[in-house]
C-alpha cells in the first residue's frame, strides 16, 4: 500500500489536499479534505483495465461552482426537512421553504482536519470537523469523525461517528455517484 498527497487548491488561506491511496496491484482511492469528497476510485474491470468508477471533477473550482454534492459528505442531515422546522428549532431553508443536506453551508463545503493511519493491509484517512451549536439552526456542538479505509483488496469502507453535547439531529451520508462503465464511457 502506498499513500501520497498533493495540493488540490486553496480556499482563502486554507490548503485543499487530495489524498491518494494505492494498492500494490494499482487500485486507487482519492479524496479531499474539502467536504471529505471522494474524487476517484480506480479499480480493474473484467479485462483488468483500471478505470475510475465514480463521478467527480478535476479541479477545486469545479467543485466550488458546479458540484451536485459529487462525492461529498453531507449533513448534519442528508435528507429534506419540511419547512426547515424540527421541534422548536428553525433550520436554514435552502431548498425553497425546506431544509436539505444540512443547510446553506454544510459538511460538504467545510475544510476538514485530516489524519492518515497506514498499515500493511489498509490505509485510513480520518477526517474530523466540529459543527458549532446553532450552525444552520441545529442545537448542540457536534464533532464528526469520518474514516475512509482503502484496503489492499481494493475495498472502500466508511465509518461515520459523532459526539454532541445536546439533543440534535444527525443523519449524514456520503454523496458519491458511481458509473460502473468506467471513466464515464456510458450514461447510467
Amino acid at each position: 500500500m502506498e499513500f501520497t498527497k498533493r495540493r488540490f487548491g486553496w480556499i482563502g488561506d486554507q490548503e485543499i489536499t487530495e489524498y491518494q491511496l494505492t494498492t500494490t496491484k494499482g487500485a486507487i482511492f482519492r479524496c479531499l479534505n474539502y467536504g471529505a469528497v471522494v474524487t476517484s476510485i480506480e479499480v480493474p474491470d473484467r479485462n483488468g483495465n483500471y478505470e475510475n468508477v465514480v463521478l467527480g471533477f478535476d479541479t477545486l473550482e469545479e467543485y466550488l461552482k458546479d458540484s451536485p454534492y459529487f462525492g461529498a459528505l453531507v449533513g448534519r442531515v442528508a435528507g429534506r426537512i419540511k419547512n426547515g422546522a424540527w421541534g422548536t428549532h428553525q433550520l436554514t431553508q435552502n431548498e425553497g421553504s425546506h431544509h436539505i443536506h444540512g443547510g446553506q453551508s454544510n459538511f460538504s463545503q467545510m475544510v476538514w482536519d485530516a489524519e492518515v493511519n497506514e498499515t500493511a493491509d489498509f490505509i485510513d484517512i480520518i477526517f474530523t470537523h466540529t459543527s458549532p451549536a446553532e450552525d444552520n439552526g441545529y442545537p448542540g456542538n457536534l464533532t464528526v469523525k469520518v474514516t475512509y479505509r482503502w484496503t489492499e483488496n481494493a475495498v472502500w469502507d466508511m465509518v461515520i461517528q459523532a459526539e454532541t453535547d445536546a439533543a440534535t439531529l444527525f443523519n449524514p451520508t456520503n454523496h458519491t455517484y458511481f458509473n460502473l462503465s468506467g471513466t464515464v464511457k456510458r450514461t447510467i
